[in-house]
């Protein structure tokens, strides 16, 4: 079967899905769609057991390489040292040696102890060029991850052929390749959250029951994706024997959505582009309690279905955020380690070679309205973190650092006393 016909018999599968909610709104009894393509429960359950550090499974032998950490935007610091700098050695003393940045013109989010003078004409090559991302390129992580600056709003809306991307991207991929081309380590390219992009101005819209129309945007971000993949390909074509590798990703966030017939860049924008892999920012695939592995996985399951619609060379999958708020009512130290345990035991049993907690540092403050920085009081926080302000671990943090210091083993007895086990 041709990819054409992959996609038109995808989009069936959809109509089909869009005919049972309109069934299901009229009868008052709407439930979640279950197309064929989704595990079942029993199996998910059996496999995410099996995997289970808590249960007694063995850590995978590469979770150093595999678990890292973003960081970006914390409201708070321990040096006076670059915030950039100051992030990724604590990363690397946490034992990870898998790093989540920004790389973005405007850098607001690592403005502690550091100035960076760039002139609006600069490229992302220059800002990569900058002596504190140097520092940090030269620090031991075997994977790097970039967020790059998405495209303006207004260049989703209008024909644009988006050359200076591809062009920048070129420059990016063609220079990490030159200077790593005999270090064995990933660099991942990729935007954030790209439903929002997707979506633009007409979030509101996004109701079930509610026809909404991207095609222009969604064709827009087809061809914003294609320059950056050729960008990327292009630079990996004039190094074919390189160790390092240079990744183009596209990243999803609302993949449920697409069960109720709403548009996504995982049924929209993803079968008509080549990229090299899709990221999940997972949040729409985890619950708040221990028992979600069902809802994760099969949140998996939809974006493996799509991206892989007529393709000989199938995207691999990775995890761009995954994160619980600590300060969340009714979460228990047990109940945290396990919500934990659940996650990371459906990425083991799915392979997912690279997963980033979401996030180091916390960036975000119960209060949405405060701004400020730094704050060094843990009850303003949300606890989306590793290390808190008063620079002990968190409790989820603990569990993953046991991971990171027990590569091919199992998990020490005390921490699985602690979650209850």
């Amino acid at each position: 079967m041709n990819r054409r016909k992959f996609l038109q018999a995808g989009m069936a599968s959809m109509a089909g899905w869009t005919a049972y909610r309109a069934f299901a709104q009229n009868s008052g009894a709407l439930s979640m769609p279950h197309p064929d393509f989704l595990t079942s429960e029993a199996e998910i359950q059996r496999a995410v057991a099996k995997a289970s550090p808590l249960h007694g499974a063995l850590i995978p032998s590469d979770i150093k390489r595999r678990l890292g950490a973003t960081h970006y935007g914390g409201r708070y610091f321990f040096t006076d040292k670059p915030y950039l700098v100051e992030g990724a050695e604590a990363l690397l003393n946490f034992g990870s040696r898998s790093i989540k940045l920004w790389l973005d013109k405007r850098l607001k989010g690592y403005e502690f102890h550091w100035q960076y003078p760039l002139g609006p004409q600069a490229t992302l090559l220059d800002v990569l060029k900058l002596p504190a991302f140097q520092h940090v390129l030269d620090m031991p992580f075997e994977v790097y991850s970039f967020e790059v600056g998405a495209a303006r709003e207004e260049e989703f809306d209008r024909r644009a052929t988006f050359e200076q991307e591809e062009s920048e991207f070129e420059a990016l991929a063609g220079y990490l390749y030159e200077r790593f081309h005999k270090r064995n380590v990933v660099f991942i390219l990729q935007h954030w959250e790209g439903d929002w992009l997707l979506r633009g101005n007409q979030r509101d819209a996004f109701r079930i029951g509610n026809k909404v129309d991207v095609s222009e945007r969604a064709d827009a971000m087809v061809r914003w994706l294609t320059a950056r993949q050729n960008g990327v390909n292009r630079a990996r074509a004039a190094y074919p024997n390189a160790t390092c590798r240079v990744f183009h990703v596209s990243e999803v966030n609302r993949v449920y959505d697409t069960l109720w017939g709403l548009p996504g860049v995982i049924t929209d924008v993803i079968p008509h582009v080549e990229v090299d892999g899709v990221s999940w920012s997972s949040y729409d695939g985890m619950g708040s309690g221990p028992g979600s592995a069902v809802k994760t996985w099969q949140g998996l399951d939809i974006i493996e279905h799509w991206s892989s619609l007529g393709r000989k060379k199938k995207p691999f999958l990775m995890i761009g955020e995954v994160g619980l708020p600590e300060h969340r009512p009714g979460l228990t130290p047990p109940l945290i380690t396990q919500w934990w345990d659940t996650a990371m035991s459906v990425f083991f049993a799915r392979e997912i070679p690279y997963i980033f907690q979401w996030e180091l540092f916390d960036n975000e403050t119960l209060d949405k309205q405060n701004k400020t920085k730094p704050i060094t009081d843990i009850s303003q926080l949300e606890g989306f973190w590793l290390i808190k302000p008063d620079g002990s671990l968190g409790i989820g943090a603990t569990y993953l650092h046991a991971l990171l210091t027990n590569p091919g083993g199992r998990l020490p007895t005390e921490v699985r006393r602690s979650a209850g086990i």
